[in-house]
């Protein structure tokens, strides 16, 4: 994922809410290792590592209050869940997403 993106959406969100950039650079979570069943089977352990996964995103920012994220799909992510036994989507998620900042830590 292009982290200008992210930083550019980032922009968009207006100064009062303190935004913070995310964690981690910008991406799209196939697999969220300690939420979700493990993936026990080692021949699937880093097969899809380099693989280049074209996705959709709306230009909306989304938030919960706590995070800022665009929604986004991918036919191509929902096969390799499906192939790893896991839903489709996470959790109750009807999209991937993108985070693109926070608000964990607000000036007092």
């Amino acid at each position: 994922m292009d982290q200008q993106i992210a930083e550019y959406y980032r922009a968009l969100v207006p100064k009062a809410f303190y935004i913070q950039p995310q964690r981690y650079p910008a991406h799209v979570t196939v697999v969220r290792f300690g939420m979700e069943n493990p993936v026990h089977k080692e021949e699937f352990w880093n097969k899809y590592q380099d693989e280049q996964i074209e996705i959709e995103y709306e230009n909306i920012v989304e938030t919960d209050g706590l995070y800022f994220w665009l929604s986004a799909w991918s036919p191509r992510i929902a096969e390799i869940r499906s192939e790893l036994g896991l839903e489709e989507q996470r959790d109750h998620f009807k999209s991937y997403h993108i985070t693109v900042g926070n608000v964990k830590k607000h000036p007092v």
